[in-house]
């Protein structure tokens, strides 16, 4: 994982190589510095907590465990909804209902912390806003402090198998992925964190179907990509094959460079986060 500091650096690079992107990178770039102005902290203590999580095949972070600073939170909500309505301004009107809903400062901690465990635990949050919008303010919102608890914990996570499709320290589901090595091994990443980890080479991550005749990809004309989909929850994941790649970047900058994948996806019906779950995620609290 990379801090948003560093991850604007490279968008940065970026736009400078790719000109065609450069809308969809000034988003993210204003985003990335957004976010790398918020700091995060962790107890010292967690990790040891975490490690025994982990070791009962539950995600290291419970959502009653995560340590915010709500006003940060809401000053950074605000932020974000500024930042993205004035790059889709046909969507101000919505990303205003949500700055209203989550970041005004009349929202208690309360109120607050009962909308951060929503979208943890991949709820909408009972506002009348896009369920969609709902998760990306409060992903973007949130990355920071997930990031830091990903950091906190990747030491406990070293060598500690973990086999199945949420992410192992915050329990999000993946939305990158990348295939490397010789037999093509899978490498998942966190759509939350930034949490990266090995995850079986076939099978969908979201609903655990393994079944061939429901299970697929399409390739971009130079084999570095696949956008694989599953035919039972309709949810798709994007992957890059490193064994392709002459230059391997960081899969959080991928991510962004793929945009244009996840339209195509969603213009055939495949969703990003579908309502399916992996086993465990039943257990999580």
């Amino acid at each position: 994982m990379i801090p948003d500091a560093e991850l604007l650096l490279l968008l940065q690079e970026e736009r400078e190589k790719q000109p065609d992107l450069a809308q969809t990178l000034e988003l993210y770039l204003d985003l990335a510095a957004a976010k790398a102005e918020a700091a995060a902290d962790v107890s010292a203590e967690w990790p040891e907590r975490a490690r025994r999580r982990l070791e009962r095949g539950k995600p290291a972070l419970s959502p009653d465990e995560l340590e915010l600073d709500y006003h940060q939170v809401q000053k950074l909500i605000r932020k974000i909804c500024e930042i993205a309505a004035e790059h889709r301004p046909e969507l101000s009107e919505a990303f205003a209902r949500i700055a209203s809903g989550l970041g005004h400062a009349a929202v208690n901690e309360k109120e607050t912390r009962s909308l951060v465990a929503a979208y943890l635990e991949q709820r909408d949050g009972g506002l009348e806003v896009e369920p969609e919008l709902f998760h990306f303010v409060m992903n973007q919102a949130l990355h920071p402090v997930l990031q830091a608890y990903a950091v906190a914990v990747a030491p406990v996570l070293a060598g500690m198998p973990w086999l199945w499709g949420n992410c192992p320290v915050c329990g999000g589901h993946p939305d990158f992925a990348a295939l490397e090595g010789s037999a093509g091994g899978r490498r998942l990443l966190c759509a939350r964190c930034d949490s990266e980890w090995t995850y079986r080479r076939i099978g969908c991550p979201f609903c655990d179907n393994e079944d061939p005749t429901t299970l697929g990809y399409f390739t971009t004309g130079d084999g570095a990509y696949r956008l694989y989909v599953c035919e039972r929850c309709k949810g798709y994941l994007k992957t890059i094959d490193m064994r392709e790649m002459r230059r391997a970047r960081p899969l959080p900058l991928e991510r962004i460079l793929t945009v244009a994948m996840d339209l195509a996806a969603a213009a055939d019906g495949y969703r990003r986060m579908p309502e399916a779950r992996s086993p465990n995620c039943e257990e999580q609290s």
